[in-house]
C-alpha cells in the first residue's frame, strides 16, 4: 500500500511507478514462496493436500491456490486429536467469500438417505411399535439406511394378521392399514420404544392413533448431499400407488419429471388410473392414455386418463409385471410404472384375479432444474461455459464447476441447504451469469440479480447520479421505429434506485410512459443489464450518458470512456435434430428474437397414423410440439410443420444436410426434445460492474 501511494504522487515518474510495480510483484512472489514452505516433505499450507505446492502464479500474474481446506489431525494424547497444519485460506485468505446458492429442498424418494433428514441430523436408530388397536408389532429400524428401507421393514412386520402399506410421498411417510371386512376396531398407532426417538424423527409418532387411518406423517425435510439427484432439487414427481390384491404386486406410477405439468402443458396431477378386465388373456395387456386438455395461458387444463386393459380370468389372469410392460409401452405417456419395491418378498408376482381400484396421481409440485443451458463464468477476463447437460447428481454438478478451468471451488455449504462457490484466484475478478437459460438463477449462483444493491457496484464505489440537476435524468434511451422520421427518446432518472431491480423498473416505467416497446432485464447470456425490444422491426437502440451523471457507465450500460452504446443486431433461433441416417432436421425461427428459443418436443401419440405427424406451436409455453407415430420420418415432419399455419408462420423445418449430405428424409425420428438456441432481440447488452474477487 505504501508503494502504491507513492506511485500515484503527482511527482512520480514512469520509472518510479515501474519500480513500485516490481516491488509489489516481488512481495507477491515472496508470499508465494512462504506459502509453499515444506517441513519434512509436507507443504504446511496445503491443508489435506500436503503433497504438492498449494500456491502458483499463472501466466497473467494471478496467484492460484490449489490446496484443500481440510486440516491434518494427529493424536497428541489418548483419543485427543490436534490440527497440525493451517490451510492456505486461513493463513493467506486464498479463497474469495462464498457465493451462497439458493436454499434447496430436495424431493423425498425411496432412496432418500435417513442421515440427510431433519437438516442433516438424521434419524435415531431404534425400534418402533405399530398397533392396529388389537395387536402390536415391533419393527427394528436400526439397519434402515433409506426411507425405502423404512417403508419395506414396516410392510414386512405388520401387526399379526394385518397388512400395512407404507408410502413415501412428496412430504413424508404415509401408513395405510388395509381394512378387514366387518372390522370396526381399527386404531392405527405408532410409538417409540425404550425412550428412543426413531418414530418421532420419521414424523410418524402417533400415540393417540388415527382410527382406521391413514396415518399421514409430519413433513420431512432432507439436506443436500453429493448423491442428491438434480431432478429432485426443485420439485416432486406426481405419483399414484396402485394397490393390488395379489402379494408383492403393488405398482407405483411416477411422472417422468417434477412439477404439475409435462412438456406441452400436459397435467401430471389428477390423472385417473383405471383398469378394465377386457384383455383376452395374460400377455395381451394394453394401455391407452388420453392426455386431457393441456394447460395453456390462463387455461388451467384438465387431467387425462390412463386406462389399462387386463385379464382377471381364473384361467389366464394378468400379472403386475405384464401390466407394467403394457403401461410403459404407451406412446407419449409422461409416466413410468414399476413394482413397488417396499412390497417385494422375492416370490414373484402371482396372477391378479381382482380388478385394482381406480386411483389418481398427486404430489407433483415445483419445476425441473434447467440442465440444458448451463451457465457462464467470467474469471480473469476469460469466459467459461459450464455444461451440466450430462450431470445427474449434485456431485456431478460440483465436478463440472470445479473442472471448468475457471479457478472456482464449488461444494455443499456448511448447513447442507445448497451449494456455494468460491474463487481460488487472487488478483482477478469473477462473476457467474446465465447461458441463455435459468440454471444459475435456479441454483442461486448468479452474482448479479434484481436484489443486488447498487452500493456494491464498482468495488463498493456505487453508482453515480445526476450531480448538476438533483432528481434529473441520468441517461437517455433512443430507438428508431418504422414510419417515424425521428427516433423515440426517453429519459431515465435513477435518483431513488437502491437495487438493480429498481433500475429495471425505472427504465420500464419510462418506456411505458413514452409508449415504446423497449424493456430492461438482466442479460440473457452472461451478467449485466440489458435494454431490448422484442419487435424486430424496431432499432437500433442507443443509450447515451447524461453529461452530469456517471450512472450509465457505472451500471455497465455504456463502456468506460464512451458516451453512448448501441444495440447489436438481432438473430434467429435454430436447432438440429438427428435420430440417425436420413433423419436430420434443421428447425429455425422465421423471426429474429428470443421468442424463437423454444423447446421442440417430438412426442409419440397413439392417435397419430403410421408415418404421419402433426405440429402445434404454443407461444405462451414456448413449445413447438410435433406428434409422431413410431414410423414417422423426417420428411413427414417437414410436411407437418409446413402444413400447420401457426407453426409455419413462426418456424421453418428442412432436412439437415450439414452432417449427412445424402439426407433424403426417409429416416425415422425418435421421441426427444430439442431446444432452439441463438434467438436474440434488438438489445444493448451491458457489462457486469459488480464483479466478485478474492479479497
Amino acid at each position: 500500500r505504501s508503494a502504491a501511494l507513492s506511485a500515484v504522487s503527482a511527482t512520480s515518474s514512469a520509472a518510479q511507478r515501474q519500480a513500485a510495480i516490481q516491488q509489489v510483484d516481488q512481495a507477491n512472489q515472496q508470499l508465494v514462496t512462504i506459502g509453499n514452505q515444506q517441513v519434512n516433505g509436507r507443504y504446511l499450507f496445503g491443508g489435506s493436500a500436503s503433497g504438492a505446492p498449494p500456491f502458483a502464479i499463472d501466466a497473467s500474474g494471478n496467484v492460484v491456490y490449489s490446496g484443500k481446506n481440510d486440516q491434518i489431525l494427529s493424536y497428541v494424547d489418548v483419543n485427543q486429536l490436534f490440527a497440525t497444519n493451517v490451510n492456505g485460506d486461513q493463513a493467506f485468505g486464498a479463497l474469495s467469500k462464498p457465493v451462497q446458492g439458493a436454499s434447496l429442498s430436495p424431493a423425498l424418494s425411496l432412496d432418500t438417505q435417513l442421515s440427510n433428514l431433519n437438516g442433516g441430523q438424521g434419524v435415531a436408530g431404534g425400534t418402533i411399535a405399530i398397533s392396529d388397536g388389537t395387536s402390536t408389532s415391533l419393527v427394528d429400524l436400526r439397519q434402515a439406511h433409506t426411507l425405502g428401507d423404512v417403508a419395506t421393514l414396516i410392510h414386512q412386520h405388520p401387526p399379526t394378521g394385518r397388512t400395512i402399506n407404507a408410502e413415501v410421498t412428496s412430504t413424508g411417510l404415509t401408513l395405510r392399514l388395509v381394512p378387514i371386512g366387518g372390522n370396526t376396531s381399527d386404531n392405527l398407532t405408532v410409538n417409540d420404544v425404550n425412550g428412543n426417538t426413531t418414530a418421532s424423527d420419521l414424523g410418524i409418532n402417533s400415540k393417540v392413533g388415527v382410527g382406521p387411518g391413514p396415518l399421514v406423517g409430519n413433513p420431512l425435510t432432507t439436506s443436500v448431499a453429493p448423491t442428491t439427484a438434480l431432478s429432485d432439487l426443485y420439485g416432486t414427481k406426481a405419483r399414484a400407488f396402485v394397490r393390488v390384491s395379489a402379494t408383492a404386486s403393488d405398482i407405483i406410477l411416477e411422472a417422468n419429471s417434477p412439477g404439475t405439468t409435462a412438456a406441452g402443458g400436459v397435467l401430471l396431477n389428477g390423472v385417473t388410473v383405471q383398469f378394465a378386465a377386457d384383455a383376452a388373456a395374460a400377455g395381451q395387456e394394453t394401455a391407452t392414455f388420453t392426455a386431457g386438455t393441456p394447460a395453456s395461458g390462463n387455461n388451467p387444463g384438465a387431467a387425462g386418463t390412463l386406462t389399462v386393459h387386463i385379464s382377471t380370468s381364473a384361467a389366464s389372469a394378468s400379472r403386475s409385471d405384464q401390466i407394467i410392460a403394457a403401461i410403459n409401452k404407451v406412446p407419449g405417456l409422461p409416466f413410468t410404472a414399476r413394482l413397488d419395491p417396499t412390497a417385494q418378498d422375492g416370490s414373484g408376482q402371482p396372477p391378479i384375479t381382482t380388478l385394482p381400484a381406480t386411483t389418481t396421481t398427486q404430489g407433483g409440485i415445483g419445476t425441473t432444474l434447467d440442465t440444458t443451458s448451463g451457465f457462464q463464468i467470467i474469471s480473469a477476463g476469460k469466459s467459461y461455459n459450464v455444461d451440466i447437460s450430462g450431470d445427474k447428481t449434485v456431485q456431478d454438478l460440483l465436478n463440472s464447476i470445479n473442472t471448468s478451468g475457471a479457478g472456482l471451488q464449488a461444494d455443499i455449504n456448511p448447513d447442507q441447504s445448497g451449494i456455494q462457490v468460491r474463487s481460488r484466484v487472487s488478483g482477478a475478478d469473477f462473476s457467474i451469469g446465465e447461458n441463455g437459460g435459468t440454471t444459475a438463477t435456479q441454483l442461486g449462483l448468479r452474482t448479479l440479480t434484481a436484489t443486488t444493491p447498487l452500493a456494491q457496484f464498482n468495488r463498493g464505489r456505487g453508482v453515480g447520479r445526476n450531480t448538476g440537476t438533483p432528481g434529473g435524468a441520468d441517461f437517455s434511451i433512443s430507438e428508431t421505429v418504422p414510419n417515424s422520421a425521428t427516433p423515440i427518446t426517453l429519459s431515465v432518472g435513477i435518483t431513488t434506485a437502491n437495487t438493480v431491480g429498481d433500475v429495471l423498473t425505472s427504465i420500464n416505467q419510462a418506456a411505458q410512459a413514452a409508449g415504446t416497446t423497449i424493456q430492461a432485464r438482466l442479460t440473457v447470456s452472461g451478467n449485466g443489464i440489458e435494454v431490448y425490444d422484442a419487435d424486430p422491426t424496431h432499432g437500433p437502440i442507443t443509450i447515451t450518458a447524461d453529461t452530469q451523471s456517471s450512472a450509465a457507465v457505472d451500471l455497465g450500460l455504456v463502456p468506460s470512456g464512451k458516451t453512448s452504446a448501441s444495440s447489436t443486431a438481432d438473430a434467429l433461433a435454430s436447432g438440429r435434430e438427428s435420430s440417425g441416417p436420413n433423419s436430420g432436421l434443421l428447425i429455425q425461427a422465421k423471426t429474429p428474437g428470443s421468442a424463437g428459443n423454444v423447446q421442440v418436443i417430438f412426442r409419440q401419440d397413439a392417435a397419430i397414423g403410421q408415418g404421419n405427424a402433426t405440429s402445434q406451436y404454443d407461444a405462451t409455453l414456448g413449445t413447438l410440439t410435433i406428434r409422431i407415430s413410431p414410423s414417422t420420418t423426417a420428411a413427414a415432419i417437414v410436411t407437418a410443420v409446413q402444413g400447420d399455419p401457426v407453426s409455419n408462420a413462426a418456424f421453418s423445418a428442412a432436412l439437415d444436410t450439414s452432417s449427412d449430405p445424402a439426407n433424403n428424409g426417409s429416416g425415422i425420428v425418435q421421441t426427444q426434445t430439442v431446444r432452439l438456441f441463438g434467438g436474440k432481440d434488438v438489445a444493448t447488452a451491458g457489462t457486469d460492474t459488480n464483479p466478485h474477487q478474492t479479497e
